[in-house]
């Protein structure tokens, strides 16, 4: 419907130069290990509520000993990655700056589930056990805000 997979493999392919798959591959690949993970997602989301940077912090640590690992695979182009998780941690993190008083701890809950789901396709994928083309997955991490939007407004 989407088709996330085909449209971030069209985008990287226009940045590298020569069509490397492999670039295309390594990019996927780390943004998916850096944006979809419970940490990632919900370290902004703790800083903009409580001021607790702990989870954002653990996620960067992660990060780079997981992009050092995945570049020494792919290539440095998967530097790239670094300009994709600013813009969507700090779109988490003004998102739940602006909505804290409709946050709550099921919606936090409910969406760590949905990004470990997440992150166990990206490793089926990573390992070549099946390819579950995770980046066409992610609109999956706004069902449950959908979901406590349409509970809240129908008074469920």
């Amino acid at each position: 419907m989407l088709r996330l997979d085909q449209r971030m493999e069209h985008a990287t392919k226009r940045v590298s130069r020569n069509g490397n798959s492999r670039l295309t591959e390594g990019i996927t690949t780390s943004v998916l290990f850096c944006c979809v993970g419970t940490l990632s997602m919900m370290g902004p989301v703790l800083a903009a509520l409580k001021g607790d940077n702990t989870y954002l912090m653990t996620a960067a640590t992660l990060n780079l000993v997981t992009m050092i690992v995945v570049a020494s695979s792919y290539g440095f182009g998967v530097s790239l990655t670094a300009l994709v998780v600013f813009a969507w941690q700090g779109g988490i993190y003004g998102i739940a700056k602006l909505s804290a008083g409709f946050i709550s701890e099921a919606l936090i809950s409910e969406v760590s589930i949905v990004g470990g789901v997440l992150i166990a396709a990206a490793g089926l994928g990573v390992m070549h056990i099946k390819d579950c083309k995770t980046i066409n997955l992610l609109p999956a991490l706004f069902m449950p805000m959908l979901y406590f939007l349409a509970k809240n407004l129908l008074g469920m």
